[in-house]
Formats: structure tokens, sequence, C-alpha cells
């Protein structure tokens, strides 16, 4: 799994450096290909349970400039990358379709389930759905608050995942980053008709 995912991501976080000085009204098309490769790869529960398997000595070799990236699991390199392609769509170019990809990478891997969670993925996953929390309760209505509350629902929908059991006993790091700072916007969006239900989970 590893000798195909993580040349993909590889060349996907080096995109929002690549493009920094370029104005896009869209995500340059090598880009969107390999996102769907990834909707694609995701979408099979053997390849999912693969990367959470198997591990790299040294992820800074994908994530160049990321502390303690040491013995991480390749799922935690593919979550932490697809945050970051997603912030960028949203400061870039804001493409809908783009967004849709991210979250079916994400939501696949909900489904399917991740283990061994890293702690610098548990941090950022929980500190984008505190940013997107923020976001979905002070925009006003329309496409892009649309494109936060898709992306939130499936970040929320992997960390209860990643919380249920048995997958709770392997994510000790996502458990303590609950713990020890849950963001209070999550809580206020606990009572949201299509939000609250996996929010609530995630806490309890």
């Amino acid at each position: 799994a590893d000798a195909v995912l993580v040349p993909i991501l590889e060349v996907l976080r080096c995109l929002p450096e690549a493009v920094v000085a370029t104005e896009l009204t869209q995500p340059p098309p090598s880009a969107m290909a390999l996102l769907l490769t990834l909707v694609v790869l995701t979408s099979d529960r053997g390849f999912c349970e693969a990367i959470s398997r198997t591990r790299l000595a040294d992820g800074g070799r994908v994530l160049p400039g990321v502390r303690a990236l040491d013995d991480v699991a390749v799922s935690s390199l593919l979550i932490i990358v697809i945050l970051r392609m997603a912030h960028w769509n949203f400061a870039a170019c804001c493409n809908a379709f783009f967004n849709q990809a991210s979250a079916a990478v994400l939501s696949n891997l909900a489904r399917h389930g991740v283990e061994q969670l890293h702690w610098q993925a548990a941090s950022r996953l929980l500190d984008m759905a505190q940013l997107l929390a923020k976001n979905a309760m002070t925009q006003p209505p329309g496409p892009r608050v649309t494109m936060i509350r898709e992306l939130l629902l499936t970040m929320t929908q992997l960390l209860s995942g990643c919380l249920r059991v048995p997958a709770v006993g392997r994510n000790c790091h996502l458990v303590y980053a609950v713990l020890r700072a849950y963001p209070e916007p999550l809580v206020q969006l606990e009572a949201d008709e299509v939000l609250g239900p996996t929010l609530r989970h995630v806490r309890a």
C-alpha cells in the first residue's frame, strides 16, 4: 500500500507551494486526478486496513518540516495531506468538486476504520474541525458554508469512527487529544440536526 500511496502524497503535499504565485479558478488537473485516485483506493476496505498497519520510519520524507513524524502509520500521513489540501482549496479557489473529493476520502476512511492515528493527525483533525465549525456558525448561508459543512461532517464521522470499539483502543493519541482540549465550537454544534449525532458520540 505504501508503494502506491506515498508517492501520491509526496506530490500532493507540494501543491500549495507549487502554485503559490498563481491565480487559480480551479485546482490543477493533475491534483484533481491524484485526489480522485485516492477516492478509488480508499473505497477498498483492504487498502484502508493496510495503510493503518503500514508504518514509515520517517514520515518527514512525505511531510518535511512537520516535527516528530517518526514511526507513523501511512493512514495518518494521508489524513494530514488531505486536510492540508482541503484547507488550501478553501483559500485558493474554493472548488466544490475538489472539496467533495477530499470529503469522500475522509468518508471512506471513516467507513472502513483508521487505527494507530498519530498525534499530529489527531491534533490537526481537531484543529481544522474547530476552524470549520466556527466558520459554519458565523458565515452567511451559501455555497461556501455548504462546502464547510460537507467537509466537517466527514471529519466528525472519521473522529467518531476512530473512537468506536475496537478502534478506540488503538487510537490513544486521539483519545488524549479529545480529553485534553475538545474544541468548544464542536460542542455548540451538537444541537445541529445533521452534525449533532456524530459530534455527541465523539464527546461521549
